[in-house]
């Protein structure tokens, strides 16, 4: 995996890169205050502030629409920012309820 950044020093350090070398990633640097060298992150912060604004219109809470988001499987790494993060499922509501129902259909198999 490639991580990109920019060249601040909190991305510079010693302890940041033996963390990115025990994790098997690569650091990409990229120009600061250049949106156009990192298109996919700023498509995806365009899209969460959309999807933002919209549960605030509707009067979602956002830490409701947080939870959903990291619990949701990304479709390019396969898993959830979550489980990427801490290493195993988080558990939600939804994700309670939608493996009970998975576990229903299997014993009546």
């Amino acid at each position: 995996m490639s991580i990109a950044s920019d060249n601040g020093p909190q991305f510079m350090s010693k302890v940041f890169n033996e963390y990115l070398e025990n994790n098997g990633n690569t650091q990409r640097r990229v120009t600061p205050l250049w949106p156009q060298a990192n298109g996919e992150i700023e498509r995806q912060n365009r899209s969460m502030l959309k999807r933002m604004q919209i549960a605030q219109a509707e009067g979602l809470e956002l830490r409701t629409y947080l939870t959903a988001y990291r619990a949701t499987l990304h479709t390019t790494t396969g898993v959830s920012p979550a489980e990427w993060l801490f290493r195993r499922k988080i558990r939600t509501n939804l994700l309670d309820v939608l493996e009970q129902a998975n576990v229903g259909q299997k014993q009546n198999c």
